[in-house]
Order: C-alpha cells, then structure tokens, then sequence
C-alpha cells in the first residue's frame, strides 16, 4: 500500500513562486500542496498538524520568516519547516537554524535537487543546499580568522547596510523602532572608527565580519 502524500504548507508572497512550487509539488505522487499563505501573520492561524511540512520565505511582508519559524517552533517540537528563499547571509542561515528550521533550501535550487531536499526533512531529517553549507563554513572560518568588536544587533544591522538597506527597511525587517536602527548604526562607526557606510562595509569585509 503506498504512502499517503506529504502534505506541504506554503508560506510566499510571490504569485510565480507559489504556482511553480505548486506545478512542481503536483508533479509528483510523494508531496501535495495543503494551505497557501502570503504572510506569517496569517498562517499563525493556521490549524497545526505535526505531519506537514511547512517550506516558508523569509522576507515575507510583516513578520518575518524567521520570526514564523521561531513561534511555530515553541508550538511544535515535530513540525517540519524548511525554509524556501533566496537570502545566501550566513547570519541569517544560522538566525533560521536557531529560530528551529529543520532545511534551508535556495530558490534556484534545480526542481529535482529542491524535491529530494524535502523528501529529506519530510522524513525526519536535516538539509543545507551546497551554497548555504559553504556560506556557514566560510563564515566559521572567517570567525576564527578575526573577532569583530560589533555585538550581535550591530552585525544584523550592519549585514543588511551591506545589502543596500535603508534605514526603514533595517528597522522594519529587525522590528526595531527607525531610531534605534540609527543608534546601532551610529554605535557601528564609532567602534570600527569609520565615518561613512561605505567605509564600515569595506572595512568589515576586509576583516572577514560581513560576507
């Protein structure tokens, strides 16, 4: 007798990603897609059964990905969540690790990679896609190679100045009020003594503290 599908839950906001992930999961007789969510917000309500799988964005409108993950997680210790994105940090690939991600899979991962990385955390295990496993390592050694002076916050903050953030946004993604975020940015330059973003981010990669 054959295994009943593996129910998947969606968390996207991009109508195109839905469909293909949609298109992609009814290819197949392992997987089928369960509930469509384009906010965190709304698949907090979302009635919780311990053997679906959840593949969730991380920039999603609202609360984050991550924040989902972390309060699915105290819900549920058998929940399956992967998340589906295209963010390469290895910051925020470790934040999500914490937060209780059981995979971390790239949105240009191949269908037929992307669908066995599922299988894989569906059954109970554990998957980084190549390029994720090397952005941790890259970031462990680069971790033994120099000690940043920046604490935790300040290098979110900071990561996300590198990714061309503006003040708004770091605030809103690390829900932190718009003068707080200039505060940790204020607190950056004064202790890697610069006096520009440019300098801040040049000076953090060099030093192997931003990717």
């Amino acid at each position: 007798m054959a295994s009943p599908a593996i129910t998947v839950v969606i968390v996207e906001d991009n109508p195109r990603t839905v469909e293909y992930l949609q298109q992609m999961l009814a290819s197949t007789a392992t997987f089928c897609t369960g509930a469509v969510y384009t906010s965190a917000e709304k698949a907090m309500a979302h009635a919780l059964k311990a053997d679906e799988l959840w593949l969730i964005d991380l920039r999603l409108p609202g609360l984050s990905g991550i924040e989902l993950i972390t309060r699915l997680r105290s819900k549920s210790a058998e929940l399956r969540l992967c998340c589906f994105t295209a963010v390469e940090e290895a910051q925020v690939i470790t934040e999500a690790i914490v937060a209780g991600a059981d995979g971390y899979i790239i949105k240009d991962t191949e269908p037929h990679l992307l669908l066995l990385e599922l299988e894989t955390v569906a059954r109970g295990g554990t998957t980084l896609t190549a390029r994720v496993a090397q952005k941790i390592f890259q970031q462990l050694n680069a971790a033994k190679n120099s000690e940043s002076p920046l604490a935790g916050m300040e290098s979110r903050v900071l990561q996300r100045m590198a990714n061309g953030y503006t003040y708004t946004q770091i605030a809103d993604e690390l829900q932190m009020a718009p003068g707080t975020a200039r505060k940790h940015i204020e607190n950056i330059y004064r202790k890697l003594r610069v006096h520009s973003k440019s300098e801040a981010i040049k000076k953090s990669r060099a030093s192997g503290w931003l990717n």
